[in-house]
């Protein structure tokens, strides 16, 4: 459960960092929409046309950055897997309880 949960926040950190980047580098907030400046042919008169996008921003990294703390913070919580280690400081000739 505990290297699950680590393996979640670094895979969805990898993604967050992956759509920002690929995303256009926004470094301001997220942008749903680009307006581009487009010339009539007949009137030559120039307006603007709304092209919608997805551009994630500052906002979406560090949420995605948060999340993946998060997740690795709540991997802490448990236990980790099988035994707590004294098998191994045994088979080593470490004795971990003075007699």
């Amino acid at each position: 459960m505990k290297l699950g949960l680590r393996l979640i926040a670094g895979m969805l950190l990898v993604v967050g960092v992956a759509l920002w980047f690929f995303g256009g580098l926004n470094c301001g907030w997220t942008k749903t929409y680009e307006e581009d400046p487009t010339t009539d042919a007949v009137t030559n008169l120039t307006y603007s046309e709304r092209r919608y996008v997805f551009r994630p921003g500052l906002e979406f990294l560090g949420a995605t950055a948060l999340a993946a703390g998060l997740l690795a913070a709540l991997s802490c919580m448990f236990p980790t897997a099988g035994n707590s280690g004294v098998g191994l400081n045994v088979r080593r000739g470490i004795q971990t309880h003075p007699q």
